[in-house]
């Protein structure tokens, strides 16, 4: 047996480094690379014929020039096989010293591993089965069914061995008579084909004899006899069988005989009788259906494949593959072989696309520079690019694209993208750098030693690199001057765009910059001599290393730091604000006035400069005071909650429990309220804190209008150019009209702070009604007793609420504040008659004393026509007055309203032991809501309502907890 070595075909396709796919189908065969190349080892000695097995024939001795192969002009296959690395000097083959030299077919028998046992039986089947067949060609000869015939069990040690062996026979004829056959036929075959599938899969799994005597032997040797024999016309028996032409079956046996051109010991280095192995391997072409477009396509890929297998160090495998290439290429446009031309294709993508991975990062690819391998790699992979553009040209239905242009095309890219690549590596240094440099650890900015870095870089590029790149693009060493100088560009655009002066880091950065630029243009003025048009077109690519002005660029950085300063000192200074109503004559923050007086300096520095004309320019401004008017805004609104934290949770429901009216304590006894101090924990308000927090937020209130008020002449300044003269006088004089253009306003952030006035403004209703009133109105309106606790009490608070607003609340805002009050009112009236607990108890006497004091309230409100509109009243006591409706009714009339709007509330369905569910809380309260009249129901002071609840709903008559 020979020495044992990696498959090479399994070596080509599985590569860790960048796998070539193989452009041929995969076999739909279970046979493993072993059962490949032992099968095409047997076909080349069958293909040796009947004197070559019977005596060895010496091989030729070798000439001191190499003989040329039919696939290959002399010249060029003698030169790339010399540098493919053939070597004359070691020992090859098991021939010892003193020994004749190898055969042919010894050799072949070595660098396929063929044990000499195996050969053995090979050559006595073939042998017997060329007796048999005298005179005929070996065309005619099915191997493999001779080989069954012939090789029996006792020809093998192992009989586990002879069932392997017996076994890929089968299958070698059943995929190449049935899967993969040469000569395919419609019809009559098809019961021949079903009749020949069924024997061969009988006989794989079955251990019967198939020596000749064997009847299951001889259906068999009918059927694939008849089957190989079909003629492509069918009128006449073939003369040749056609059992292992058919691809691509015949394209794997064939490169498992390519393949052992390759010296088993040495990667990369091929046998020294290659060319007797070729030749000898010609003799295989009428068995494999091998044309000479095929040979080449096949050589081409296997010499590729050992390439990469190599780890691409023999250069002269890729000098011989490209070679090959061209005669392929030349060959398909004549050829009429379809499987052909798709292998050639998919051949040259795979290789296309190897090598342009790599040629598209060629600094990383070949970090020691441009060496023989990088040129040899350029010329396949552009050779293959270019076949497969031009044939995507010709058969394109569109407009044909010029190619003239293709591979110089191909290799700027391969420039800029390497190059780009080199300088995303160089920035990950950079950014150390810049950390390094913040921290005081390096003395020079980083870019200046960027710049530095990418100037030794061009220079390593125009020595290394565009010697070879120049051959197919005169303008190699231009093009990765350009690519640079764009990389750089951004850069240096990047670290000017946040320097709001030019200091001593920026001077040397922009040195730098400068000495790099004039050595990166003096490289593409040098390549420029070559160039079509001069050089034109790289040096419009290379814009100077010029920004704005310097007086420009200041400018826009100033308006920028100024309007990030403007609104950090913002959110600082809104911090300390106490929020005090003492705090300015007017009623608003100091804070506010601080705001506006930064923003309007804002404005005054930046219309002092040049840039201060340009539309874009002033809407960052805009944009810039608007961002830092909505944070004051938003932390004035955040620091007070919400409205509905004022609103206490609705108690659950009870029914009239008489004896909470009867007993020591009045109507405290029937509801335990917590003190003040635990209502004010409830809310989120500090113990500690005034009783009343409504002029605090007054004040809040007032600011936010302020800002709202002086934001609009603001915008009136902004439309005539920020004149010191006030719009107003502008306007009514008749002289100075608006600036040309529409620059963007306040429009949005006025909508936010409109927003936020009236946000505060429901906020302090609430707090004034349900917290700073909540002992005289939540708690003590009507409980214990209408006729004990009515609106005065609240009225009387009321009336101080409204003189504190008089005093802080600006002039604009008092009837909105006041209308708001009023809508808080009515919201909490409301809820003190259907949610006030079981403290509160109504009859139907009660309605006219209810209207009495609605009346009150709303007098209070409307102040004999000197306070809110009429019509603003009327709205917003008009749910108050249609609940008031169900308090004039009896409770007969509740009962049966309940049932209307509210079946299951039928005291009939209900029974003993099932309850009906409560109607669900809506807040929409109104005589037609079920909830609302259940509520009035469990607020009616008699029995008849106390029954019904009880029998309906099973309502307690106190709450949980309560004694």
């Amino acid at each position: 047996m020979a020495p044992s070595a990696p498959d090479p075909l399994m070596r080509m396709l599985s590569l860790s480094d960048g796998p070539v796919g193989s452009p041929f189908p995969d076999l739909e065969l279970d046979l493993s690379e072993d059962d490949i190349r032992e099968t095409a080892y047997e076909i080349f000695v069958a293909a040796c014929g009947h004197n070559a097995l019977s005596a060895r024939t010496q091989a030729p001795k070798s000439k001191a020039g190499l003989t040329s192969v039919s696939s290959l002009t002399a010249k060029g296959f003698r030169k790339a096989a010399v540098a493919m690395g053939s070597k004359r000097d070691r020992p090859m083959h098991p021939a010892g010293k003193g020994k004749k030299p190898p055969t042919t077919a010894e050799i072949v028998q070595y660098q396929m591993q063929i044990s000499q046992e195996s050969e053995s039986r090979i050559r006595k089947g073939l042998l017997r089965a060329f007796t048999h067949q005298v005179g005929k060609p070996v065309e005619c000869l099915l191997v493999p069914l001779e080989l069954l015939q012939i090789i029996g069990p006792s020809d093998f040690v192992n009989p586990a061995h002879y069932s392997r062996w017996r076994l890929r026979q089968l299958r070698v004829l059943e995929g190449g008579l049935l899967i993969y056959p040469s000569i395919r036929k419609e019809g009559s075959d098809k019961t021949l084909d079903q009749r020949l599938q069924k024997m061969l899969h009988d006989l794989q799994h079955s251990s019967v004899d198939t020596g000749k005597s064997s009847e299951e032997m001889s259906a068999l040797r009918m059927a694939a006899l008849a089957k190989a024999g079909r003629s492509v016309s069918g009128e006449h028996p073939s003369p040749h069988l056609h059992w292992a032409d058919g691809y691509p079956l015949n394209v794997s046996l064939y490169l498992a005989l390519l393949s052992s051109v390759f010296d088993t010991l040495e990667e990369g280095q091929v046998i020294e009788e290659k060319d007797e192995v070729l030749e000898a391997f010609k003799k295989t072409w009428g068995i494999l259906g091998i044309n000479q477009m095929l040979h080449d396509l096949c050589f081409m890929w296997v010499l590729f494949s050992q390439f990469v297998a190599t780890e691409q160090l023999e250069v002269g495998l890729l000098e011989a593959a490209e070679h090959l290439m061209k005669e392929v290429a030349l060959l398909a446009k004549n050829n009429v072989v379809v499987q052909g031309k798709e292998a050639l294709k998919t051949a040259l993508t795979s290789i296309h696309s190897w090598a342009e991975r790599r040629l598209l990062a060629y600094r990383e690819t070949f970090p020691k520079g441009a060496s023989g391998v990088m040129e040899a790699l350029l010329s396949i992979g552009l050779l293959a690019g270019r076949i497969l553009a031009d044939d995507a040209n010709q058969v394109s239905q569109r407009k044909q694209k010029d190619l003239s242009n293709y591979e110089s095309e191909k290799v700027e890219l391969y420039i800029r993208s390497s190059l780009k690549a080199a300088f995303a590596q160089m920035m990950e240094t950079t950014d150390t750098r810049r950390r390094s440099f913040k921290n005081g650890g390096v003395s020079r900015p980083p870019l200046m030693v960027l710049a530095a870095d990418i100037g030794q870089l061009a220079e390593e590029e125009r020595l290394r690199f565009s010697p070879v790149l120049k051959q197919w693009n005169a303008c190699a060493g231009g093009i990765a001057a350009a690519t640079l100088h764009a990389c750089f560009a951004r850069e240096i655009m990047q670290f000017l765009s946040g320097r709001q002066t030019i200091g001593p880091e920026v001077l040397q950065v922009l040195q730098g910059a400068d000495t790099l630029e004039k050595e990166l243009v003096q490289i593409a003025v040098e390549d420029a001599v070559d160039a079509e048009d001069g050089g034109k077109g790289l040096m419009r690519e290379m814009q100077p290393y010029e920004c704005e002005t310097t007086i420009e660029k200041l400018s826009k950085d100033w308006l920028q730091n100024g309007l990030a300063q403007l609104l950090e000192w913002v959110g600082r200074n809104i911090q300390n604000e106490e929020w005090k109503p003492k705090g300015t004559r007017e009623g608003y923050a100091p804070s506010a006035v601080e705001v506006l007086r930064m923003m309007e300096e804002t404005m005054d520095a930046f219309f002092a400069l040049p840039i201060s004309q340009d539309p874009q320019y002033v809407e960052q401004l805009v944009s810039g005071v608007e961002s830092a008017v909505q944070l004051y805004c938003e932390k004035t609104i955040s620091a007070c909650g919400k409205k509905e934290r004022y609103v206490p949770s609705l108690p659950s429901l009870t029914r009239y429990n008489a004896s909470a009216f009867t007993q020591k304590g009045g109507w405290r006894a029937g509801l335990h309220l917590p003190p003040k101090s635990k209502i004010a924990s409830q809310v989120g308000v500090n113990s500690n804190e005034r009783l009343s927090e409504l002029e605090n937020i007054c004040v809040r209130i007032n600011t936010l209008y302020h800002l709202g008020t002086e934001l609009q002449y603001m915008e009136k300044r902004l439309r005539y150019g920020w004149k010191k003269e006030a719009p107003s006088r502008m306007e009514r004089n008749g002289h100075d009209s608006p600036v040309a253009g529409e620059y963007s306003s306040f429009k949005e952030v006025g909508v936010e702070i409109e927003n936020g006035v009236q946000f505060l403004i429901e906020l302090s209703a609430y707090r004034a009604v349900f917290f700073d009133l909540h002992r005289v109105f939540w708690e003590g309106l009507y409980a214990g007793g209408v006729e004990s606790a009515r609106m005065e009490i609240v009225i009387e608070k009321l009336e101080r609420q409204l003189e504190i607003i008089a005093e802080i609340a600006a002039e604009g805002l008092r009837n909105r504040i006041v209308g708001a009050l009023m809508k808080a009112c009515m919201d909490c009236l409301v809820l003190v008659l259907l949610a006030g607990g079981p403290s509160r108890a109504f009859s139907i006497d009660h309605a006219d004393i209810l209207e009495e004091d609605l009346a009150a309230l709303t007098d209070l409100f409307t102040c004999d026509g000197d306070g809110l509109p009429q019509d603003l009243v009327d709205g917003a006591t008009e749910q108050i007055r249609g609940v008031l409706t169900l308090f004039h009714l009896s409770t007969e009339k509740l009962i049966e309203r309940l049932r209307d709007e509210y079946p299951e509330a039928d005291v009939g369905s209900a029974s003993r032991f099932k309850f009906a569910a409560l109607p669900r809380t809506t807040g929409e309260w109104g005589p037609t809501d079920a909830n609302t009249i259940l509520r009035v129901l469990c607020y009616r002071g008699d029995d008849q309502a106390s029954k019904y609840l009880k029998k309906t709903f099973n309502l307690p008559k106190k709450l949980s907890g309560t004694k």
